[in-house]
């Protein structure tokens, strides 16, 4: 009996390497590769926002512009303008573009505004004819089209652009005894902006 036992699990065990051989070689019968092939392309990224298209002065009143404005070569600064004002009321401005040229949606995260310097033509800041013009003195920078001011988190969709407008205005209301009663020069007028990348900005511009 004890033979028979061990003969009988050596035949069982061969049994079952067969079959595990056999279903093996069944598989291997029903054998298919699949492919999927493909490639894909990066299109350049780019970031690039600047100014374009600076219009010529509108002036208002008596203003006369004595210096025209200037694009540096990077078209991130527009500078050095100068305007002329004799009498409240009198303006000067200027049209121009905010252009993004990149692959990125941009959002307006910073703006600020300096305050600007006066100083009579006795080289004094403090004195009541610069106080006053820079208390009547105001600058403004505006969506062209809607007449609404730049803010913060304005939106600016890839490779699309605003048109903004610059103005310097001396206050039509000012009082006759804030009048100055010597020239006064105005200094530091200047705006920042600063744009920043915006994944979510895609598809329309923010004004």
């Amino acid at each position: 009996m004890k033979n028979n036992s061990i003969r009988n699990s050596v035949i069982l065990g061969v049994v079952i390497v067969g079959l595990f051989a056999f279903v093996g070689i069944v598989w291997a019968a029903f054998t298919t590769t699949l492919e999927i092939n493909g490639a894909a392309k990066v299109e350049k990224q780019g970031w690039d926002i600047h100014f374009a298209n600076l219009s010529d002065v509108v002036l208002g009143g008596t203003a006369t512009e004595t210096t025209e404005p200037t694009i540096d070569s990077e078209s991130t600064t527009i500078g050095n303008y100068k305007f002329n004002f004799k009498t409240p009321g009198d303006s000067g401005s200027y049209t121009f573009d905010i252009v993004n040229a990149g692959t990125f949606g941009a959002k307006l995260s910073t703006l600020t505004n300096t305050e600007f310097t006066c100083t009579d033509s006795d080289g004094s800041t403090t004195s009541s004819a610069a106080t006053n013009v820079c208390k009547n003195l105001s600058y403004e920078l505006k969506y062209t089209n809607s007449g609404t001011a730049l803010q913060t988190n304005d939106t600016l969709k890839a490779e699309d652009s605003v048109k903004v407008t610059l103005t310097v205005i001396y206050d039509a209301n000012t009082p006759v005894n804030e009048l100055p009663d010597k020239a006064v020069e105005v200094s530091g007028i200047t705006t920042t902006l600063i744009y920043t990348q915006d994944n979510n900005v895609n598809a329309t511009t923010g004004k």
